[in-house]
Formats: C-alpha cells, structure tokens, sequence
C-alpha cells in the first residue's frame, strides 16, 4: 500500500515543480519554434545550424546560442558565418535575448519590426550584410540597449524619431547606409553621436562619416535640425577648403 502512495506522490512532485520553459498551448517550446522558423528562413552553406534541431525540448545545447540559468535563450551570436536569406519576424519572440550578433553575414531583406519586442536587449549587431529598407521604429522600443550597429547595409529614409528615447546607448553606427531626412537632434547632443553615428569619444562633437569616401570629420553641435544632406554637405565643404579632419 506504501509503494502506490510514494509513486503517486513523486508524481505530484514533479508535475508541480516550477519551470521557465516557454511552452506553447500544444507544450511545444516556443524558443525552439521562433529559432526553428529563424533557421528556416536563413541558407547555411556551411551547416552551422545543423544543431537546430525542431524535436528539442530546448535550444541551449544547440551552437551559436546560449541561455541563462534558467535555460532561457539569452544570446544569439553568428557573426561571419556566411548566412544568407532572411532574417525571421519571430526573433521577436525570444523576448530574453540580450546579445544579438550577426553582422558580417549576407543576410538580407527588411529588419523585422518584431525586434522592437526584444525589451531585455543590449546588444545588436547587424553591420555589414544586406539588409535593406527603413531601420523599424520599433527600435525605439528597445529601452535596455547599449549597443547598436547597422553600419554598412543598404538601409534608407529617416532615422526614427523615436530612437531618441534609447536612454542607455552608448554606441550607435549607422554608416554607409542610404539614409535620408532628420536626424533627431536630442540623439546626436545627448550621446555625441549622428547619423551615420559613432561614439565620438571626449569630443564634443558630432562624428559623421562620409558617404562617398569613406573619410571620417568632425561637425559642431550647434545646430538644432540636423539632416543627412546638411552633415555631408558640411563635412564635404570643410574637405574643399581644406579644413577637414582626419
């Protein structure tokens, strides 16, 4: 009579016990599914995805990711590993992620609004692939970011007024983009950074780079309305009359 009584109640036991899986309605884990539908949308020539496996109970085993503690994915980094394609909508719904890395890949495409749901994300690297069209708005949704590079796409039109409100970023490169229209200004004066932005160290300047060269100068923070085509005039002007700095 002792031993049903124990097997009913190490049953319980465990049936009980606290876990932080993300599990769909059909007890599917919902990470596995969003980076399944990630590797499903990327060419892997080199087969560096081949760990994805769909029938997981979890990611955290699988290369190119890491999770927390609690087996939450926390970081996805596949810098330089030769992925094309695009880049999935549901990388909004690994809403633990902190680190995002995939810059000098081919991956192109539209940035995901998605990404904007990423509230714990300080780091995103992006630079250096294809992607094309507007930098999403909802980017400025992203309140924990430190970091953010998107150098080197082919993005275009305005940078969104609300990145304005990333209050913890510390590091924004948006260079050798298409990018046209306002900069927002309290961006460029808050962090010393513009459109085609970098830290600019201790100087109190606004680091731009140029378009057409690649040559890096240094323009005033006096003014109130900064656009694209005003900073490059103005760093192509300081060139023509010598005055450009390297």
């Amino acid at each position: 009579m002792e031993a049903p009584f124990f097997f009913f109640l190490l049953l319980l036991l465990v049936s009980s016990s606290p876990s932080t899986a993300r599990l769909s309605s059909y007890g599917v884990n919902t990470e596995v599914q969003a980076l399944i539908e990630i590797k499903n949308l990327l060419e892997d020539p080199h087969g560096v995805l081949k760990s994805w496996d769909q029938n997981s109970v979890d990611p955290c085993s699988w290369a190119l990711i890491t999770c927390s503690p609690d087996s939450l994915v926390t970081t996805l980094e596949a810098p330089g590993q030769h992925l094309s394609g695009l880049l999935a909508p549901s990388i909004g719904d690994l809403t633990n992620l902190e680190t995002v890395l995939l810059q000098n890949n081919n991956i192109s495409g539209p940035i995901p609004a998605e990404i904007g749901k990423l509230a714990n994300l300080k780091r995103l690297d992006l630079s250096s692939n294809q992607f094309r069209g507007e930098i999403p708005s909802s980017v400025g949704h992203l309140e924990s970011l430190q970091y953010l590079r998107l150098n080197n796409n082919t993005l275009s039109g305005p940078i969104p007024s609300a990145s304005a409100n990333l209050s913890h970023l510390v590091f924004l490169d948006l260079s050798y983009n298409n990018l046209s229209g306002p900069i927002p200004a309290s961006l460029a004066r808050r962090y010393k950074i513009s459109l085609l932005l970098q830290r600019s160290g201790e100087s109190p300047h606004l680091r731009a780079r140029l378009l057409q060269d690649g040559a890096d100068g240094d323009v005033p923070l006096d003014q109130e309305d900064f656009t694209v085509q005003s900073v490059l005039q103005m760093l192509l002007t300081e060139r023509a009359n010598g005055e450009h700095r390297l």
